[in-house]
């Protein structure tokens, strides 16, 4: 081997070593930078929720016994001390991520969940699920030996409040083709966007706010997605308030009082979502509530005889954003999960932990 092919051997070696170095410090960079945010934000909530609590709870002791960096905040209320667990906004959409996370935490205190803001609905499933919780405003539910304390009816401070991503439509389809993909590693961003007819600049976009979040990483083989259960969630909450809206067709009411949904026959190219697509799937959730998917037209479903509109009515048709044209339809599970979420009742959010449970298998 001649001394040239040496020296290229030599300058193949220091770049493979100068990429990857560069791809550490991006990531540790990265992640150090988030880890900071995270902290800041963490600590915000925890002193603004205590000095509300305080103002409602002038007699009693409320303080933070350890320093305002440490890992693990403790908070004494009353004569009692409590590990803290940390969230932002809590709604039905991702109550399944935060009820694993103080799963998770391991204390020998009692613990006591402290939120920036919380969905009335998951504030009394987490009430009821026994959990201990404080928002920024003060509206709390503490019931722990002789302390009991339960206000609600405050309203929240928007001081400085912890910023949520918010995507376009385009961007959540990206971020949905990610959730869908068979393997933990992401596609070429040129391929992604010709999955979503959007550009690249839009997934590169959605990929840089999922590293910066922690859903994906970056090695020198590639992008991948880091946990699913997790992004099925942040996901979930994009398609709910972003995209649904912008993909409703129509909205149709039964002719008949019987509302018989099984016996409708449903055009080509258009499946049940909703409650009855989840029945479909396990039987488990009785519908009260009807969710089309179509790529057809809303006429063909009122020229069935059964259906006549009305923009109040009980039928909600929606495009089936996922479906190339002319291929077969089928209702995938993870729009189930999101239209279940989306009804923000009990039921309907224990009919999706059962969807979850067959997309990724029970990891408690």
């Amino acid at each position: 081997m001649g001394i040239f092919a040496y020296i290229i051997l030599f300058y193949y070696f220091c770049s493979r070593v100068w990429f990857s170095t560069l791809v550490w410090y991006n990531q540790t960079t990265s992640k150090y930078q988030t880890y900071e945010r995270m902290k800041k934000q963490e600590i915000e909530i925890i002193e603004t929720a205590l000095r509300n609590l305080q103002s409602a709870l002038p007699t009693v002791v409320v303080k933070r016994l350890t320093p305002r960096n440490s890992n693990t905040p403790i908070v004494q209320i009353g004569a009692i001390a409590f590990s803290c667990v940390v969230r932002g906004d809590v709604k039905p959409s991702n109550i399944a991520g935060t009820r694993a996370a103080i799963q998770a935490a391991e204390t020998t205190l009692p613990l006591l969940l402290i939120v920036s803001s919380i969905n009335p609905t998951a504030f009394d499933m987490l009430i009821d699920e026994g959990f201990a919780l404080l928002d920024m405003a003060g509206n709390c539910h503490i019931q722990q030996q002789d302390l009991l304390v339960h206000i609600v009816g405050k309203k929240a401070e928007i001081i400085n409040a912890p910023h949520s991503t918010r995507f376009q439509v385009p961007g959540v389809q990206v971020l949905y083709e990610i959730l869908v993909g068979e393997k933990n590693q992401l596609p070429s961003f040129h391929a992604l966007a010709a999955r979503t007819h959007t550009s690249s600049f839009t997934v590169k976009r959605v990929v840089d706010v999922l590293i910066q979040q922690g859903y994906v990483f970056r090695t020198e083989k590639g992008y991948f997605c880091k946990n699913k259960e997790l992004l099925l969630d942040f996901w979930t909450e994009q398609y709910n308030s972003v995209m649904r809206p912008k993909i409703q067709m129509s909205r149709l009411r039964w002719l008949t009082s019987e509302q018989d949904w099984q016996t409708l026959p449903l055009p080509e190219f258009s499946v049940w979502g909703g409650e009855c697509g989840a029945y479909l799937q396990n039987s488990f959730l009785a519908p009260a509530s009807y969710e089309i998917y179509t790529t057809a037209s809303p006429g063909d479903l009122i020229r069935t005889g059964k259906l006549a509109p009305d923009p109040h009515g009980e039928v909600t048709v929606y495009e089936a954003f996922w479906s190339e044209e002319g291929e077969a339809l089928s209702m995938p599970k993870h729009i189930l999960y999101a239209d279940l979420i989306n009804q923000a009742n009990s039921r309907s959010i224990e009919a999706a932990e059962k969807i979850k449970q067959e997309l990724y298998g029970n990891r408690k």
